[in-house]
């Protein structure tokens, strides 16, 4: 199984999910960048024996740690220029008993925003005025991650009539069915079938994706 995450989302520290695969006793967990900018990220690979560890870069096929024989828990502190991926790995035969990545980030780097399930039903309550009342009119909302070129999931258009007021219109979304990712949120709103204007709200909503937990007895 393969997991994906931002880094601007999952926090520090970040405990990292033991993932086994054919060919590592952990790999295929990549952590990816948001802000695609320098950082230096200090990870600790917990043993109880012998282990080959590194940290990968598959997207760029380098290594941002080479890979290292240890026997004794160690901590690295690897610089990563924010482009692709950040894989640690474990050699098959390992001893790892924990991965934690602690980092620091600006506050403005920092996504924060709803947490919600992949697959569940939410419902934004949209606060719109148009003016003149009686007029034909649709809201959406949709969530994007790309700024809104794309659509990855939306309410689609509810109808309403202006009063010329302040309204509440509720429009339910259903959230992305693969979760390991964040996405802003756009609003539009059509007036007689003609977009008339569209939004980004300044939340993100957070899909996260949970991978099977490691227990060693």
């Amino acid at each position: 199984m393969e997991y994906r995450y931002p880094l601007e989302v999952i926090g520090s520290p970040f405990n990292m999910v033991l993932n086994p695969t054919a060919g590592y006793d952990h790999s295929d967990v990549y952590i990816y960048r948001i802000f695609p900018v320098p950082i230096t990220i200090n990870i600790r690979f917990e043993v109880a024996g012998p282990s080959y560890v590194d940290v990968y870069d598959g997207n760029n096929n380098r290594f941002l740690l080479p890979e290292a024989l240890i026997s004794a828990s160690t901590s690295y502190n690897v610089s990563w220029d924010g482009l692709g991926t950040f894989q640690p790995r474990v050699g098959k035969g390992g001893h790892v008993t924990a991965i934690t990545m602690t980092f620091q980030l600006p506050i403005e780097q920092v996504i924060q925003g709803p947490v919600f399930l992949a697959g569940s039903i939410h419902t934004a309550k949209v606060s719109i005025l148009v003016s003149p009342g009686g007029m034909s009119c649709a809201a959406e909302v949709f969530l994007s991650t790309d700024g809104g070129a794309t659509k990855a999931v939306t309410s689609g258009p509810i109808s309403f009539v202006s009063t010329g007021a302040n309204q509440n219109i509720l429009l339910p979304v259903t959230m992305p069915s693969a979760g390991g990712n964040y996405y802003t949120v756009h609003a539009g709103i059509s007036i007689e079938g003609s977009l008339l204007a569209e939004f980004q709200v300044t939340e993100e909503v957070i899909v996260p994706l949970v991978g099977p937990p490691t227990i060693i007895w």
